[in-house]
Order: C-alpha cells, then structure tokens, then sequence
C-alpha cells in the first residue's frame, strides 16, 4: 500500500511539472513537424507566456509634478486590459499631457484623499490614451480597458504632493530652487541642498509642517554648504547666518 502511495504522489508531480513546463513558451512546439490537431494547444501556450509578460507592460508614461493643482503623463506606451484581463490593447501617449481634475472618474475633488492615475479607452480600437483620476486602487468607473500608472495625496488645502510612478526605478528629477526660512513638503524622497559665504548652514526636516529637528549643519569663515537627505512626505527648511545664500531641491521621481 505504502508503495502505490508513493507511486501516485511521484506521478502526480510528473503531471504537475509538465503542465508548468508546457504553459511556456516553446519554440519548436509550433514547427512545421508538429501535428496539426496539437497546433492549437501550443499555440496556447505561447500566447499565455506572452500575455503573461506583456499584460502589465509600460513604458514612459511617468507622472510628474507640475503644479498644486496639475499632474503631467509624460509620453510612453503600455498595455491596457479589461478588468477580467480577458481583452489587451496597446496604445501610446505621443505628447505629454498637464491636466488632472477633469478626469475625475466621479464626482468633484475631495481633500486630504489618495488619488490613482489610470490611462485607457472605453473602445479598444482606440490607439491613443485617455486618463483617468479614481479613488480606486483598483479600477476606474470611465474606462473600460486601462492601466494604473501611480498615484498622488490631494491634502488638505486641495494641493498635489506625494506623487508616485507604479513599477518605477527612482532616478533624479530636475533642480528647483529654494528659499531660506520657508517650510516645504517633499512630495518624493529627494536632496536639500545649500550653501552660504561666511556663515553657518542649518537643514531642518521632520513630520510637522514646522519642522524643527535639525538633520545637518556646518559652519565656515569662507564658503559653507550642506546636503541633507529628505523622507517622501516629511517637511524641511534651510536656514542660514550668512550672505550670498542658496538653497535648491532635487527630488528623486
């Protein structure tokens, strides 16, 4: 008994292995040898492998600040499925788009509330995008074949912050210059920087939107400059003693 046991596990395996390795792509599995009534089989096994590499395909397509109230979807490809991921398509944004709430998928904007970034079509013969503003993590209510593509914090005065592409490496986005003795929010991780002449430097950053925990600081009879390191979402001021100040941000998208 133990032995028959033992025999059905090990060809169950067998079955289970082969199965995993025929849902994959096989290059000869559609060759001119092969028997016509198997063609429609292998042929399903290619597409399946495809699909599954290329159903979440993007490329481009970035989300970036551009101002309190507007995002732009940068130029880029993707594919977009049906909610059941039954039906594909692939369609390209030639032209960076700036805009935001009239994409809303429902209702009016709502403060202190995580938006998501959706781009797609209601008719899958369409090959341009259309975006889509939800506060669903999952599905928008206007489209019917889409892609997520990130996500933004509308707070509490109605501005954009937090920013997030889905699926990104993180790579420097562009210098922006900074004023002394002013509280930001960083909507990405990113870099404080300054530098005074004769003076002392000081880099603030916390949680609160006063912060006062001072990170880094450095002083020096000539020139004086500093780098400190800021958290997605916290805040920071730079501060200085000294003259000819300048103060810049680089955020990592």
């Amino acid at each position: 008994m133990k032995k028959l046991l033992i025999g059905l596990v090990v060809m169950s395996l067998i079955l289970i292995c082969q199965e995993g390795f025929s849902a994959q792509w096989d290059v000869d599995g559609v060759a001119g040898t092969i028997s016509p009534s198997d063609l429609d089989t292998y042929i399903g096994y290619n597409d399946t492998s495809v699909d599954r590499m290329l159903s979440k395909y993007r490329n481009g397509l970035r989300l970036e600040y551009a101002s309190a109230s507007t995002i732009t979807i940068g130029i880029g490809e993707c594919m977009i499925s049906n909610s059941g991921g039954t039906i594909r398509g692939m369609m390209a944004n030639t032209a960076a788009v700036t805009g935001i709430w009239g994409n809303l998928d429902t209702g009016s904007e709502a403060n202190s509330s995580t938006y998501y970034v959706y781009v797609g079509t209601s008719t899958i013969s369409d090959t341009t995008v259309t975006a889509a503003i939800s506060l669903s993590s999952t599905a928008p209510s206007n489209l019917t074949y889409y892609i997520r593509l990130g996500s933004f914090y509308n707070d509490s005065s109605g501005n954009i912050t937090l920013i997030q592409n889905d699926g990104f490496f993180t790579d420097m986005g562009d210098w922006v210059s900074r004023s002394f003795e002013t509280d930001y929010q960083a909507a990405t991780d990113g870099f404080a920087v300054a530098y005074a002449t004769v003076a002392t430097v000081y880099i603030y950053s916390d949680s609160t939107s006063t912060p006062t925990t001072l990170r880094i600081s450095t002083s020096s009879t000539s020139n004086a400059g500093v780098c400190c390191p800021v958290k997605k979402g916290d805040y920071y001021k730079v501060s200085s003693n000294g003259t000819d100040t300048a103060a810049f941000w680089i955020p990592i998208d």
